[in-house]
Formats: C-alpha cells, sequence, structure tokens
C-alpha cells in the first residue's frame, strides 16, 4: 500500500504546471483555435475532440521534455510547424465549405488547377481567414519572447505519463473497437479526432485514392467476347455538368427561367424525376458513372472501343491539376481526348476566359467521323467562380428580380448561378442542333449538385452539411427522330423516368443504348431490366432519405413571390 501511495505521488506531480505550462499551452494552441472556430462556425464538434486535443497536446509537451536537450528546442519548432499546416488547413476547410478535411475535398483540391484555386480563393475568402493566421502564429512568439526554460529531468515515471496520457482515449472508445486489430484501428480514429492532423490524414488517403486509380489502369482487363448488336444508337453524347443543381432549373419547376430552350422542348425528352450523385464531388462522381461499380477492371470507354467504336472525352476542364487531374487519370484511355480549356492548369492572376461553346468545335470533328461513337462533354457549367461562365452577353436582364430582402452577396451569387445554368441551356441548344440530323442520342447531366443559399445559408459542395441541393443532379434523354423511327428505346426509358436512381446508373444506361452485350452482365444494376434492384441511397455515408429529412424548407420557392 506505502509503494502504491508512492508512485501514485509520482504520477501526481509529474502532471504539476511544469508539463502542462507552457510548452502545453504552446501545442494545445494549435488545436484550440480550429476546434473553436468550428464551434463559433456552427460546425458539428465531438466532446471526443476536446478529450483527444488535451491528451495528444499533453503528450507532446512530455515528448518535448523527453527529448535530448540538444535537439529539444529544434523538435518544439519543427512539431508547432506541423501543427500550425494542420491548424491552417483544417481551418480554411471550416471557412470554404463548413467542412472537416476529407479524402474526396482533398482529391477535389489535387484536381483543380491553379487559376481554379484563385477562383476558389476569391470566393471564400474572408476577414476570418486573416484572424485565424494570426492567432496560429502567436504560438510561436510565445515560445520564442517567453524562453521557457525545460530542464526536467527525464525519469521513467515522465516516460509511463507520457504514454498514459497519450492513450487516455483509448478507452472512450475501446468498446466498439473490440478486433485484432484494435491498436491500430484506435490509433488511426484517435488521430482522425485530433484536428491539426486531419488534413495530414485526409492527404494520405487521397494518395492512396490515387494509387488505386493508377493500379486500376495498369491491370485494366477488358472482356474480349464484347459484342456490339444492331440496336445500338451510332451516335451518343454524354454531356456533364458541372455544380450544377436541378432546383435551379426552369424546366424542373424553378420559379426562375433558368432554361428557356429546354423548357420549350421539355416534350422531346424524357426528363427523370429523381436522380441523384452519390458524390458532391467530381472524381468519384465520374468514376461511379463510367465504371461498373462491382469491381470489374475496365470501363464503359473500353467496352464501347473493344467494339471498335470511336471514344471521345471532350473536356473544357484543365487537364493538369496540381499533381494530375484524377479525370483525365480516369478517362485516359478514351483515342481521342481534347482538352479545350487553355489554362494548363498553371496559376495565372489573368486566366484566359474558356466558356463552354469551345466544346462545339471538336464536337463536329467528333460527329463527322464514322461508325459508332461515344462522345462524353465535360463542362465548366457552374463552377465556382459562377460570373465567369458565362460571356458578357448574358446579364440579370435576362432572369425575374429577386426579392429586395436578399442581401448584396445572396443575390450577387443567386444571379451569378443563375446566369450559367441558362448559359449551360444555350450550349445544350446548339449541340443538339448539331445532332438533329444524326442517328444520335443525348444523354445530359451533372457529376454533383451545388448549394447557392436554397437549403442552406452558404455556397458550395461537400462537407460535413449536405443539402439535397448537392446530390439532386438533372438527367435528360433526347432521342433524335431517325433513332425513334427504327427502335423503341425511348419508350423503355419513359417507363423508368420517376424511378428513384443514382448516377451509378449511367454505365448500365450506355450499355443499353449502344447495344452492347458484356460477360457477366449484372441485370440488378440496369434500370431498363426486370430485375433491377432499387437500393436505398445514399450521399457519402449519409442515408438520402435523412438529408431529405434535414431540409424541408426550399428558400428559393420564395425568390420570385
Amino acid at each position: 500500500m506505502v509503494n502504491l501511495k508512492k508512485h501514485l505521488n509520482s504520477f501526481l506531480s509529474a502532471l504539476s504546471p511544469r508539463v502542462f505550462s507552457l510548452i502545453f499551452i504552446y501545442y494545445f494552441s494549435f488545436f484550440i483555435i480550429p476546434f473553436g472556430l468550428r464551434l463559433l462556425s456552427g460546425h458539428r464538434v465531438l466532446l471526443g475532440e476536446l478529450v483527444v486535443g488535451v491528451c495528444i497536446s499533453a503528450g507532446f509537451a512530455a515528448l518535448s521534455e523527453l527529448a535530448p536537450t540538444v535537439i529539444r528546442q529544434y523538435l518544439i519548432v519543427l512539431l508547432g510547424f506541423v501543427l500550425f499546416l494542420g491548424s491552417l488547413a483544417a481551418s480554411l476547410f471550416t471557412i470554404a465549405i463548413v467542412s472537416e478535411a476529407s479524402m474526396f475535398t482533398v482529391l477535389s483540391i489535387l484536381d483543380t488547377s491553379g487559376a481554379e484555386a484563385l477562383e476558389f480563393i476569391k470566393v471564400f475568402f474572408d476577414g476570418r481567414v486573416i484572424i485565424v493566421l494570426v492567432l496560429l502564429v502567436f504560438p510561436f512568439f510565445l515560445i520564442f519572447f517567453s524562453k521557457p526554460t525545460i530542464r526536467y529531468t527525464r525519469s521513467m515515471t515522465r516516460l509511463v505519463v507520457f504514454v498514459l496520457v497519450f492513450l487516455l482515449p483509448y478507452p472512450l472508445i475501446a468498446v466498439r473497437n473490440l478486433r485484432s486489430d484494435f491498436v491500430w484501428s484506435t490509433l488511426d480514429y484517435q488521430f482522425h479526432l485530433y484536428i491539426p492532423l486531419q488534413p495530414y490524414s485526409a492527404l494520405a488517403d487521397a494518395f492512396k485514392y490515387k494509387n488505386r486509380l493508377a493500379l486500376f489502369n495498369k491491370t485494366r482487363q477488358v472482356p474480349d467476347s464484347i459484342d456490339r448488336t444492331e440496336t445500338g444508337v451510332e451516335t451518343i453524347v454524354v454531356m456533364i455538368g458541372e455544380s450544377l443543381t436541378r432546383h435551379r432549373m426552369g424546366v424542373y419547376g424553378y420559379c426562375r427561367d433558368t432554361t428557356p430552350f429546354l423548357s420549350s422542348r421539355k416534350d422531346e425528352f424524357i426528363i427523370f424525376s429523381d436522380v441523384i450523385s452519390r458524390y458532391p464531388y467530381t472524381v468519384p462522381s465520374i468514376r461511379a458513372m463510367i465504371t461498373p461499380g462491382n469491381d470489374q477492371p475496365y470501363s464503359i470507354i473500353d467496352a464501347f472501343q473493344a467494339t471498335r467504336a470511336s471514344v471521345w472525352w471532350i473536356s473544357n476542364h484543365p487537364q493538369i491539376g496540381v499533381f494530375e487531374s484524377e479525370t483525365s487519370l480516369l478517362t485516359e484511355s478514351a483515342e481521342n481526348n481534347v482538352w479545350v480549356n487553355p489554362n494548363h492548369g498553371g496559376v495565372s492572376f489573368n486566366s484566359i476566359p474558356s466558356y463552354d461553346e469551345d466544346l462545339l468545335a471538336p464536337l463536329k470533328q467528333a460527329l463527322a467521323t464514322g461508325g459508332p461513337k461515344l462522345i462524353f462533354l465535360h463542362l465548366q457549367g457552374s463552377h465556382a467562380e459562377y460570373h465567369r461562365r458565362y460571356p458578357d452577353s448574358l446579364s440579370v436582364d435576362h432572369l425575374s428580380s429577386l426579392p429586395p430582402s436578399l442581401s448584396e452577396r445572396v443575390s450577387f451569387h443567386v444571379n451569378s448561378y443563375d446566369l450559367s445554368v441558362r448559359y449551360t441551356d444555350q450550349v445544350v441548344e446548339k449541340v443538339l442542333e448539331l445532332l438533329k440530323n444524326q442517328d444520335a442520342v443525348l444523354l445530359f447531366t451533372s457529376d454533383h449538385g451545388e448549394e447557392v443559399f436554397q437549403f442552406g445559408d452558404f455556397i458550395g459542395h461537400g462537407g460535413d452539411e449536405l443539402t439535397p441541393a448537392m446530390s439532386d443532379v438533372p438527367f435528360l434523354v433526347w432521342f433524335s427522330p431517325l433513332v425513334n423511327q427504327r427502335n423503341d428505346l425511348k419508350e423503355h426509358f419513359f417507363t423508368i423516368k420517376d424511378q428513384p436512381l443514382t448516377l451509378d446508373s449511367v454505365f448500365y444506361l450506355l450499355v443499353e443504348l449502344g447495344g452492347l452485350v458484356l460477360p457477366e452482365y449484372d441485370q440488378n444494376r440496369n434500370p431498363l431490366s426486370g430485375s433491377f434492384v432499387v437500393q436505398e441511397r445514399s450521399v457519402v455515408d449519409t442515408r438520402y432519405a435523412d438529408i431529405e429529412k434535414a431540409f424541408t424548407l426550399k428558400r428559393s420557392e420564395y425568390w420570385c413571390e
């Protein structure tokens, strides 16, 4: 009992202000600043995050004490700099997209050109960034000007304290981690809760995903027995909009006339009423569209080219992002890759405007080639900054007025976004003009949607606060008169227009439109099949039904009263 009391006293003395002192405050500052920002921004925070923040900060303080004297100050500065960068990144995520760093948000950044990144900064930069930056620099001044003297003995007791304090959160999450990999899974979860390290964890996950994409390309195995029947449409054009939500399209009931062409010709289209994107990010959405989704190592591009059809990927996005565009990785197998955007990923304060009409010239070139063809048109669409997505010939005079109660900032973004949608409508009209005399079908959708003050009080997509506007995408199909004369594909598509679907169905619908016959074809995933299985839909890891329930008020319904 005496020995137990002695060890207990030694343990408590090690937890004296000498450990929880200036060094602890130094490390803890890098945690509490982004944590407080999330709290003030209405971000969902966890008690476990605060517990882990205290414990790991204390662990770093103890680790600094245990370090040899010759490297102690360098270790403090190095750890502080790493935490500074992580805290700054985490804070920027909170400010820009009301979210913590995740694999998909980091992938979106890696897939963004320098010019696009600058546009993004212009949209989301505000005074909070300066305040956070000043607060995060302050701990360095604290440690340098106070010059704390760390002359503690490196006793075994303090080493034990370091280990125990660092592992303190383990019992809090041990109950749901009773597996053979308990230690590693719990450690990973603990570091995920520690806010300054979240961006590093997300970056590591993003590179793992990137490597998986590269491996997918290297191990691509296209079945040898893919055939094409005579029922296949000769020319299939897939228009993929960018950040376009159907809630802001007149043809889907939006009160402002953002789609005059589509609305005037809606009887010629099959308008799907309930299609969502499972990811509010471009790369995973496009991957879901062009692959079978059942771990088969090939894409719809490979399948069409296996039948000697020509495949075109024509994009108005920069080909190169910070490292390499993940989209270009996915689509590099297309025999014809055309990137019309002149901003090839470089950082330019005077980036050259690139409007989606620039896609028409290579589209004409593709249509002039003979034989069956699959053509993808990847639009800039409604990518932020919205006002840079359409020419000056469009103005607010083309739209009905907004209520004067809306702030100048809200009105600017709402008008800019709606005009970008209207411009997309014009591009669809010009594409259809090129297809009207061909044996062709046009499928028009978007990679994901966008929140622009219609359900939430912010703009953007992704993050922790998912709204219906981020996932609800348009899905329209048009068949040329030549196609309607020789088959009943339009009637088949009409029967599923109100089916709850996801963009994962695009692969299977393209198989049907192309008349492809695939081995090991999963009819349960084909909406046109009688054996199609309707599955519960989710957006990232959140049930779509829960997102709908959480947002019952659509503000945009009152904008035109």
